[in-house]
Formats: C-alpha cells, sequence, structure tokens
C-alpha cells in the first residue's frame, strides 16, 4: 500500500496495489500510483508510511523416488509472500498447501495467450526426518548415563553405527566421533580454533564408503549431500548471482554454508577437480567462506564438519606404492583432515562369510518389513535409515529394574541385537538422542595428565613421520594440525563418557584411533618403545652385573684352582673362537651371465626400479626385490654370484652403475 501527500492542501491520500497474486481479488489494480488530486495538485510519495510485503520464488521438484519411470521429476514454480518467505532453503523435502494459479503474461500491454502457473503458498511443512530433533525424558537420561558408565561404552555405541555394515569397526569409531565434535574456541585476537572433526574414507571399490555416508546423511540433524563430479567449487562454497526481479547482484550460498552447524557429505572426492578442492581450503580450517567478486565483499560462516570418501589413484589400493602415491591428494589438503582411513577390501574367509550373512540377513528382513508394515505394526523401531530396514532378530535386551525383576517395557526398550553382531548394542533412534544429548551438554577441560598424554602422543607421532621419511617409506604428513586433531579426537571422548574433563584415557583411545587410521596396531608401537628403551637400560644392568661379578664369592664357594695346562688351552680355544666369529664372510666370486638369463635380470631390474620409483637401491635389497619378482613370474631366482656377475654385465653395458655396495639406474 503506498501513501501520498499534498503539500498545497495538506491531504493523504493511500492505494492498495493489488495483482493476479492477490487471493482477496482477482483484479489487477496496477501499479500506477495517483500523480496529483481532482485540482491538479501535485502528490509527492511518502516512502516511510507505505507498507511493503515481503516475496520469494521457489522452485520445487518432484521427489525423485516418486517420480514415474523414465520420467524427469516435475518442478512448479512456488511463489512465497509475507512470513512463507524463507521457510525452506535448497535441499530440503517441503509439502506446500496453496492456490494454483495461472498469471497472464503481457507483452505492449496486450496478451500473448501464454499463462504461467505458479502456486502461491499459504503453508509450508518440512518433510524431512533429520530437521525434527528427538525429544528426551527421564528414562532416556537414566539409560544414558548407565550406559556411560560402562567401560565398553565406546565399543556398543560405535557397533550400534551402521549395523548394517559389516565390520569397518574403527571406520564407525571415527565418524561416531565426528558427530559428537570437539572443542569450539574463540580467541581474544579473533583467532577461531575449530572444533569440527573432518573425516576421509579412502579405499578400494565396494567397501561400504558410500553407505556409512548414507548412514550420516539419514540421522545426523543437518546433513548436505554432494559428489564430487558434480560440484564446483562455488557450489561449494559462495556464488554471486543476479536477482531477475531487481537486476542486483546478490550471494547464494553453497553446499558448506548451508550446512553450518552441521555435516557435509562428499562421495567420490577424488573426482573433484584441482581448482575446486583448492575452493575448500578456508572452509575446512577456518570455517569462513570469503567473497570478494563484483563488488561484494563479505564472509560466511560454514562451521561444518567434512565427510568425504574417495577412491585411489589407480582404482584399487596398491600396496607396492606409499600411501601418498595411492590417494594422490596434496599434503595441504590432507592435513586438513582429522581422519583419513584407508579402506581396503582384504581377501578373508571369516570376514567374507561375515559379510554374506549380513546381505542375506537384510534382504530376508525387507520382506518382514513389507509384511508387518502392511499389517498395521509400528514400525518406530526400525532403522530410520532407508538402506537399514531390518527387523531386530531377538528381543531387546533390558536394563534396569525392568530387566532383574524380568519385565518388558517399551522404555527400556534401548539395546537390542542385530544380524550377524556380537555383543550389546543400542537402537538407532537411541543413538540419535545419545549423540544430541552429549553434544548440549557443558564442554569438557583437559586435565593435567591428559595435557602430558597429549604432548607425548605428538611427540611420539613427528618421531615416527621422521624415521618414515629417513626409510623412504613417508606416510600422512604430521603436521600441527595433527596436535589440534588429537586434543578434538580426545575431547569428543570425554563427550561420548559424558565428562567434565578430558582424562588420560581419552587420550589414549584417541591414539588408538588415530594409529588405526595410519595402518598401525598400538601393540606394536608399544613394542617399538619398550625396544628404543631397552639399549638404555641395559648399561645399568651391566654395571649391577659387573659390580656383582667383582665381589668375591664366599670361601666355601670358591672354585677349586685349575691346572695351567688346562686354562692356557681354554685361553687358546676362546681367542680362536673370537677370531673365527669376527672374521667378515667373504662375498662368492661373481659368475658370468649371459643369454635368456642376463636378459631376465635386465628386466627384471627395471621392474623393481620402477616400482620402487628410485634412481638407487642397495645391492643386497635389490636381490631380494628380484628374486621375489623372479618368484612371482616363475623365473628361476639368481645366486649371489650369479646376481653378482649379471650386475657386472649390465654395468659393462652402460645399464647400471655399481658403487659402494649402491646400484644406479642409468
Amino acid at each position: 500500500m503506498s501513501v501520498h501527500y499534498c503539500p498545497a492542501t495538506g491531504d493523504m491520500r493511500t492505494k492498495e496495489h493489488k495483482d493476479y497474486t492477490s487471493l482477496t481479488t482477482t483484479t489487477d489494480t496496477g501499479g500506477a500510483v495517483p500523480k496529483e488530486d481532482e485540482e491538479g495538485n501535485r502528490f509527492s510519495w511518502e516512502h516511510g508510511l507505505c507498507l511493503y510485503k515481503d516475496f520469494q520464488r521457489l522452485t520445487m521438484q518432484e521427489m525423485p523416488e516418486q517420480a514415474p519411470t523414465g520420467v524427469l521429476p516435475r518442478s512448479a514454480e512456488v511463489l512465497c509472500t509475507g512470513d512463507m518467505c524463507d521457510r525452506a532453503k535448497p535441499g530440503d523435502r517441503i509439502a506446500v498447501i496453496g492456490v494454483y494459479r495461472p498469471i497472464a503474461s503481457f507483452t505492449g500491454g496486450i496478451s500473448s495467450g501464454v499463462f504461467q502457473t505458479v502456486i502461491i503458498a499459504i503453508e509450508i511443512k518440512q518433510l524431512q526426518i533429520q530437521t525434527r530433533q528427538p525429544t528426551l525424558n527421564k528414562a532416556d537420561i537414566k539409560f544414558m548415563k548407565q550406559i556411560a558408565k560402562r567401560k565398553d561404552t565406546f565399543e556398543v555405541l560405535s557397533r550400534s553405527f551402521a549395523p548394517s555394515i559389516a565390520g569397518r569397526d574403527w571406520e564407525k569409531k571415527g565418524m561416531l566421533l565426528q558427530q559428537l565434535g570437539g572443542a569450539e574456541k574463540n580467541l581474544a585476537n579473533g583467532t577461531h580454533l575449530r572444533g569440527d572433526i573432518n573425516v576421509l574414507l579412502i579405499g578400494d571399490p565396494s567397501c561400504g564408503k558410500s553407505q556409512l555416508l548414507r548412514f550420516v546423511m539419514n540421522t545426523a540433524p543437518l546433513v548436505i549431500s554432494t559428489t564430487g563430479r558434480g560440484s564446483s567449487g562455488v557450489g561449494l562454497t559462495a556464488a554471486v548471482t543476479v536477482d531477475r526481479e531487481t537486476g542486483e547482484r546478490a550471494l547464494e550460498a553453497g553446499a558448506m554454508v548451508l550446512a553450518d552447524r552441521g555435516v557435509v557429505c562428499i562421495d567420490e572426492f577424488d573426482k573433484m577437480s584441482v581448482a575446486d578442492r583448492v575452493a575448500i581450503h578456508e572452509v575446512m580450517e577456518q570455517q569462513t567462506v570469503t567473497v570478494a567478486k563484483a563488488g561484494i565483499h563479505t564472509s560466511l560462516n560454514a562451521r561444518c564438519s567434512v565427510l568425504a570418501a574417495a577412491n585411489p589413484l589407480y582404482g584399487n589400493f596398491d600396496g607396492n606404492r606409499t600411501i601418498q602415491e595411492n590417494i594422490a591428494l596434496p599434503d595441504s589438503l590432507l592435513s586438513r583432515f582429522d581422519l583419513v582411513f584407508v579402506v581396503r577390501d582384504k581377501m578373508s574367509e571369516a570376514e567374507d562369510r561375515k559379510i554374506a550373512s549380513q546381505v542375506l540377513a537384510q534382504v530376508q528382513n525387507r520382506v518382514n518389513v513389507a509384511t508387518i508394515t502392511a499389517a498395521g505394526r509400528d514400525g518406530s523401531k526400525n532403522h530410520t535409515s532407508i538402506l537399514e530396514p531390518g527387523l531386530y532378530d531377538k528381543e531387546p535386551l533390558l536394563v534396569g529394574k525392568a530387566a532383574q525383576k524380568g519385565k518388558t517395557s517399551d522404555k527400556n526398550d534401548v539395546y537390542t541385537k542385530y544380524q550377524g553382531q556380537t555383543g550389546d548394542a543400542v537402537t538407532v533412534e537411541f543413538l540419535k538422542k545419545y549423540i544430541m544429548y552429549a553434544k548440549n551438554r557443558p564442554m569438557p577441560q583437559l586435565s593435567e595428565d591428559a595435557i602430558e598424554e597429549v604432548a607425548t602422543l605428538y611427540s611420539l607421532l613427528r618421531r615416527e613421520s621422521a624415521d618414515a621419511a629417513e626409510t623412504g617409506t613417508q606416510g600422512l604428513a604430521v603436521t600441527a594440525r595433527t596436535l589440534e586433531a588429537v586434543i578434538r579426537l580426545s575431547t569428543a571422548h570425554a563427550k561420548l563418557k559424558l565428562q567434565t574433563n578430558v582424562l588420560k584415557d581419552d587420550v589414549l583411545m584417541a591414539r588408538e584411533v588415530i594409529f588405526a587410521a595410519r595402518g598401525r596396531d598400538v601393540k606394536d608401537i608399544d613394542e617399538d618403545m619398550e625396544d628404543e628403551e631397552e639399549p638404555a637400560r641395559r648399561p645399568a644392568r651391566k654395571r649391577r652385573q659387573s659390580q656383582l661379578d667383582a665381589s668375591p664369592p664366599p670361601a666355601d664357594k670358591q672354585p677349586a684352582p685349575e691346572p695351567a695346562e688346562r686354562v692356557d688351552v681354554q685361553k687358546a680355544t676362546r681367542s680362536k673362537r673370537t677370531r673365527v666369529q669376527q672374521a667378515p664372510a667373504e662375498p662368492p666370486a661373481p659368475v658370468a651371465v649371459g643369454g635368456n638369463r642376463i636378459e631376465d635380470l635386465c628386466e627384471l631390474v627395471v621392474d623393481v626400479f620402477s616400482a620402487e620409483r628410485t634412481q638407487f637401491m642397495n645391492i643386497d635389497d635389490l636381490r631380494d626385490k628380484v628374486n621375489a619378482l623372479a618368484e612371482k613370474k616363475k623365473l628361476s631366482v639368481f645366486t649371489t654370484a650369479e646376481f653378482n656377475g649379471g650386475l657386472e654385465s649390465l654395468q659393462e653395458d652402460n645399464k647400471v652403475f655399481i658403487s659402494s655396495d649402491l646400484v644406479y639406474i642409468v
């Protein structure tokens, strides 16, 4: 409604503007405003007294799973006015209640005969389940505290995470910690320390990576999913667009900005271009999107966790290559992931049987679900994920007083048994409640023991990285971001246990997850540390032993003196044996190699150098690798003399160069 004022007469007039989108009338009053009154006095427009109405245009698309086979999903334009604006964002599943109305288009005041149809929204309802937070009651909180007191809390909850996927225990534990997150801090100088945990799953195809992502999509409160091939850098961050109504340039939020305080799932992460991956560097660490384009300079919050899945560079993981060569992602991007899991498709009869029984159980349970749903049974206890619709194969286990009395109560129905699993597990619905409750509790604080253990773990990781670099088996880089990742994972585990402080046990559990992601076993690490400490202990033992040897034995226990001849013979024998042990073994004389053997040796040497991606190797290591490759190709292995003679022949042909037990490829 516009308001106009006449300075000559002091008269005020209002005019209500309506168009075809108005629900009260179908008459178009047009946008013309009165310029003068009946006597010819001019009107001035009072913009401050006018009444304005917000409006927004949405494009609503039919759900893909409900579209007819072979037909593209249809779209409809929705016109929102007033409080209906900003009720939905891209990616939401909504139901719109409104008036379906055609609007004629005019060209030069003449109707073109083409009518555009729009839905004038009266109400917008959210359909997606993840927008509704689960409600808690006293019984739920009671059971949560009981589970938190258990020693195997981490195992019980991780066993309940994506229960339809067999195995992948450490991956599930890492993703469970990601859902809880660490401690976010904003320092006084403006520095932002992120608390969100980023996880990367990379490995062989058909290992359940995409299904793990799908489980998070269907259970987390706020998730934006995308794929590497179908995403661009501006689509993930922000883009500058032109408003077709006003012609002004506006900033349109991308997937990571829309997922603020949520999770972004990126499948096929390796299919993204280099430029698009660089665009998300700022989001993954500073958690902001800075845009300086077309006269727009602003910064948007993108405080989200990134869960990505990718395949190796060569399709399958190559054990002969390093992790860096298999992943083929820059260190600047990998260091921003707190956990990088290498998912391998290992051949094991027990593991294969476990996976087969799990898949067959799901097939049988799908039939049961359809039958029970048709009978009208409540399906609230089923998995919320569409990939996990199976029923429980046993009656739910009870906790608390009801379990002691042998009673069955829906309130105690938080434990259950899943197909193919051993041990307790909770229902998916209860797991969602537990995560929400743990995240909203007061943030745990680091204790002194935890700080000391974090420093010890970080120094251990740095030392291992340096040793790996010296031996040429460089793995994932260990930087200061790794130290922050340890703190975030430890804090997440403390949240899982509903603690007020981060204890040493939380850091030790974070250590197990980090080493599992790097393909190491904590027991092996502890044994290596004991081996390193052993030489330091050995001199002390020697000093104690020498002191004991120096003390004279009692008189009654002193041995009788031996004859001088026997003593001389023993000394001579001992000195002779010492000389024999100290004499180095002479290498066998080289044997001339020719014909097909020298051709086979030349081919094997070239293959070994190509596989190792190096220019020189130790002669003993080269001989072992050549013989191993020869056995694989079903060729005769080379003796030491034959191998040395063959290398001399290759050196004469200027194919290799030998110097100080090192063989250089020419």
